[in-house]
């Protein structure tokens, strides 16, 4: 994840003084790990291999057998080291194929594969739809709205957008009252004093 690779990152300056290398969509162990180019304008799929097991899988699906029994590939560190010389031959591949055509053929070998989506793809995928990726809340500022629902889905704690993200200071009456026992002129104060309200300081009335 991003946060293991932060405390990587930190970690690894903080014991040699050196900043990490940028590798791009590429991983610090496994390859091939990337974003390839397909058929048509501006259109990716991620392909990860973790295992020698994927690999040949992955070998069979580009239908490359001199890359299967090439020693410079034998074995994830292998792999690794030689990922210049490997992924210009995945590139011929994926690039005779649409995004989704790839995705298809690799995760039917159980190869971890999928297109690169915009915005509007996300919310036309039936397989994201279904799982309800996006949920449409009603704001009262800003009416109906798609926002991203709960990434887990638990059998019986699925997980809800209840609300829609409050408007500055909209629930300030219910902490300061009903949650903390603020008294009505300590709260008056509070916002006499600038410590809280509802009203952006820069556009306040002097």
């Amino acid at each position: 994840s991003s946060v293991s690779l932060i405390g990587e990152h930190l970690l690894g300056y903080q014991m040699t003084g050196r900043n990490p290398d940028a590798r791009g969509n590429r991983h610090p162990l496994h390859a091939p790990h990337g974003a390839y180019p397909c058929l048509g304008e501006d259109e990716w799929v991620t392909i990860a291999v973790t295992t020698d097991e994927q690999w040949t899988s992955l070998c069979e699906v580009l239908g490359v057998d001199d890359l299967a029994n090439d020693s410079r590939f034998a074995d994830s560190l292998s792999r690794h080291e030689n990922q210049d010389l490997l992924d210009p031959r995945i590139v011929s591949w994926t690039s005779a194929r649409t995004a989704s055509d790839a995705t298809l053929a690799l995760q039917a070998k159980g190869i971890a594969a999928t297109p690169v989506m915009s915005g509007e793809d996300i919310f036309n995928d039936p397989h994201y739809q279904d799982r309800e990726v996006l949920e449409l809340v009603d704001h009262p500022s800003t009416g109906p709205y798609f926002i991203p629902s709960a990434a887990w889905k638990l059998s019986k704690t699925p997980g809800r957008v209840r609300w829609p993200a409050p408007r500055l200071g909209e629930h300030n009456d219910h902490i300061f009252r009903d949650l903390l026992g603020l008294s009505s002129q300590t709260i008056e104060d509070l916002d006499a004093e600038g410590v809280s309200g509802a009203t952006p300081v820069d556009y306040a009335s002097p």
